[in-house]
């Protein structure tokens, strides 16, 4: 089993790394968002801080996956230079998130499949890659620009999960 260190100042910086507020970190966890912003000032503490920073440690697990299905979506087999463009989904709502990716939605929020593109996107613009990042909505209602390849949205890996005690 991992231990999972708590501090107020570990909770902030990994909420704030998942691109999440203090109120969606809250719903995903099950409590109010008063007492995630008591436990990152150091007001009050959880009953069992394991078991949070273990639920932080899964969603960043199941965002790590997702944002490597994101990254190899850019097919390596193409010559250099035939792969340069990327375009990139991701989601304005959670509604509309939700339509593409159910399961994932209800594990990892909009805002950190937003904050993971905004990563991939950054890393493959360093690669020489030329990225576009487009919100599809509900339902693909548009093409490419020319000479973009289209990224179909990624197999989704998720791990086995409890949502009634938030465990692996």
């Amino acid at each position: 089993m991992v231990t999972h260190h708590w501090s107020p100042i570990a909770l902030r910086s990994r909420r704030e790394a998942l691109g999440l507020t203090r109120q969606m970190l809250a719903e995903y966890i099950g409590v109010g968002g008063a007492a995630i912003r008591g436990w990152e000032r150091g007001d009050s503490y959880p009953r069992d801080p394991q078991e949070i920073m273990g639920m932080v440690s899964a969603l960043e697990e199941t965002a790590a996956a997702h944002q490597f299905d994101l990254m190899t979506e850019v097919d390596p087999t193409l010559a250099p230079g035939e792969s340069d463009r990327a375009l990139l989904y991701t989601w304005r709502s959670q509604a509309d998130y939700a339509t593409w990716y159910p399961q994932l939605a209800q594990r990892v929020p909009v805002a950190t499949h937003r904050a993971l593109t905004g990563q991939v996107a950054a890393a493959l613009t360093m690669q020489g890659v030329e990225v576009e990042v487009i919100d599809p909505g509900p339902r693909p209602n548009r093409q490419p620009a020319p000479g973009f390849k289209f990224l179909t949205p990624p197999p989704v890996r998720l791990p086995a999960w409890s949502s009634e005690r938030g465990e692996q």
